[in-house]
């Protein structure tokens, strides 16, 4: 009897020692998710300078545009998970700022979502680490076409996923230097002799936002392998945007 009693006594002795053991201890896990790679602060505001070209070989012209753009954070009064972003430009520093278009962005389920123009992308996803990838594109019907100079591309096609390819200590932008840049590359063309090109790449500092955006999206009628896109390019665009000022 007593062999029969004290196995299930033992069993509860040690369960209860284990118990004390674990008691008082609070296992805290301290995550760093990034979330300010792009800080959603109400107020906050970027001024950035672009440059474009247009590519319209198909009428003969090549036009380049530059200006200044700039982007401002205003909170919603019924979710403060999600603010308007309004967009302004001008052409030179002695304009004043005309309105140019209003996006959104919010923060849901560790997602970065920015709207523009009505698409909504997946700029970031959380928490930030080198070689992460997603699918920024997939509230976007990729078959989508977009008026580029009123000329319809299908941008989105060819994109794989966005990747967040490099993470830097310290990366110069322009004229500023940036501590903790990430690259997120938002697709990359490697079959270079392919009748479209699409590459877009983003960079996002600490406690800044987005410091550069490249973009280059292009077509040809009759690609040959061996001239530059430069030169080939029947239709699409270039921007170059770089951050001069921020608060």
């Amino acid at each position: 009897m007593m062999i029969k009693t004290a196995l299930p006594t033992y069993l509860a002795l040690l369960l209860l020692l284990i118990c004390m053991s674990c008691e008082g201890e609070i296992v805290e896990l301290d995550i760093d998710y990034g979330y300010d790679y792009y800080p959603l602060v109400d107020g906050s505001q970027w001024i950035y300078q672009y440059d474009s070209v247009l590519y319209l070989r198909q009428f003969g012209t090549v036009d380049t545009v530059s200006g200044y753009l700039r982007e401002r954070l205003v909170a919603d009064a019924d979710d403060p998970d999600k603010y308007s972003l309004e967009r302004d430009w001008r052409r030179d520093t002695t304009q004043s700022w005309r309105i140019n278009s209003i996006w959104s962005i919010r923060l849901e389920e560790n997602k970065l979502i920015r709207v523009e123009e009505n698409l909504p992308f997946t700029k970031l996803v959380f928490p930030i680490e080198e070689g992460l990838r997603w699918d920024g594109l997939a509230m976007i019907d990729r078959d989508i076409s977009v008026s580029v100079a009123g000329d319809p591309i299908r941008i989105y096609a060819l994109w794989d996923d966005y990747r967040v390819s490099s993470i830097s200590a310290t990366e110069a932008v322009g004229d500023r230097l940036y501590d903790d840049v990430i690259t997120v590359t938002e697709n990359i063309t490697e079959d270079l002799g392919r009748l479209e090109l699409r590459n877009s790449t983003v960079k996002y500092a600490r406690g800044v936002g987005i410091v550069a955006i490249e973009h280059t999206i292009l077509e040809c009628s009759d690609c040959d392998p061996n001239i530059s896109w430069d030169e080939k390019g029947d239709k699409g665009y270039t921007l170059h945007q770089y951050l001069i000022d921020y608060k």
